[in-house]
């Protein structure tokens, strides 16, 4: 070939050893079909590294490369080993990626090629197999197709839909193995795939211009319903931990908002907030959640003492004296009242509605 061409062909030398192998191994005896199949895979392995390895790596060689790992994955598959499939899947991860990085191909066109082998890696690995771990063998084509879309990552986009497009293509990829896990990590998928879907929503605002006014609540508001997604999906599970996350999500992402309404100090702002804080007070009450109640009871409260301050600042010294002392006089005549009707074995309306409400809230979450 060398000869004839006077060009250096050998890696398509070693494609057509393969050729004529494959070819004897369709039409010969049992014995010498076994034989065969050990000569085979690792020849046809050597093969692609030859094709991986020439110079230059234009189009030709990429596509004979795809072609042959392909061949030899369909020839894994009806041998019975597929167990080794990872090794012709990494050999075609390689070439992509050696052709996207070495050619002059536009930055959103490699994105597209790397999500396209990767979109089509997952589809095979659902079809192919049921699980992603088995006993004896593992869904290559899955971790493929991750790594596929994680590759994208590396090419600069220039279209705003484009680079959104690796992270929404993540998070499909992980909610589509929802049934593909182990019975105690079915629920791993659909929260990962919910995580994930936070990067293109933040590429997305990193990329559009929004009013001042809604900035910060752009970008806070989404772990509040990232953590809701995350008890959802859970559904029970791990109810204390959650219980913990979502009470700091909630009080930091009040303080952020709180923080953002003084910096800016407008009238929208402190509506923003206090709308906020009361649809919180209604979810807490409505679904009897603790967190979204209090949170949002004490921030609409903060809320109303911030937003008033010029009224409290201009108020006389002995006025907070008058109201410093009317709380204690009467916090302490309540006091002495409940302990007289407490001896006389009576209970007052107050505390009656004090246990009634402590009740009630020991049945909420």
């Amino acid at each position: 070939m060398d000869h004839i061409w006077e060009e250096n062909f050998s890696e398509y030398a070693v494609l057509l050893v393969s050729c004529a192998v494959f070819i004897f191994w369709l039409t010969g005896k049992t014995q010498d079909k076994q034989r065969s199949v050990y000569f085979l895979i690792p020849w046809s392995v050597i093969g692609i590294l030859a094709f991986l390895t020439s110079y230059p790596f234009g189009y030709v060689p990429f596509i004979v490369s795809i072609i042959y790992s392909a061949g030899l994955i369909v020839y894994l598959h009806r041998t019975k080993l597929d167990i080794l499939d990872a090794v012709p899947l990494l050999l075609l991860y390689v070439a992509v990626l050696k052709f996207l990085f070495i050619n002059g191909v536009a930055p959103d066109m490699k994105i597209l090629v790397s999500a396209g082998f990767g979109l089509v890696s997952a589809i095979i690995g659902k079809m192919v197999y049921a699980k992603i771990l088995m006993t004896k063998k593992a869904d290559g084509y899955t971790i493929i197709s991750l790594l596929f879309f994680l590759t994208a990552y590396l090419f600069p986009a220039v279209s705003l839909w484009v680079e959104v497009l690796p992270g929404l293509l993540i998070s499909t990829l992980l909610f589509l193995q929802r049934g593909r896990m182990a019975s105690k990590h079915v629920w791993l998928p659909g929260l990962l795939s919910g995580a994930v879907l936070l990067e293109p929503y933040y590429s997305l605002l990193n990329n559009i211009e929004l009013p001042d006014l809604f900035v910060r609540e752009a970008y806070v508001l989404p772990w509040i319903i990232l953590i809701i997604f995350v008890r959802k999906v859970l559904k029970g599970q791990y109810a204390a931990q959650t219980n913990k996350i979502q009470w700091a999500v909630l009080i930091l992402v009040s303080l952020l908002l709180v923080q953002d309404g003084l910096a800016s100090n407008t009238v929208y702002d402190a509506l923003i907030v206090g709308t906020l804080s009361l649809i919180s007070m209604l979810a807490g009450t409505f679904w009897r959640i603790k967190s979204y109640f209090f949170v949002g009871s004490g921030v609409l409260l903060l809320n109303v003492l911030l937003q008033t301050r010029p009224y409290w600042g201009n108020l006389p010294w002995w006025a907070y004296l008058l109201i410093a002392g009317s709380i204690l006089i009467s916090a302490a005549s309540y006091n002495e009242w409940q302990k007289q009707k407490t001896a006389k074995g009576e209970e007052t309306l107050i505390s009656k509605c004090k246990n009634s409400i402590m009740n009630k809230l020991k049945e909420w979450s």
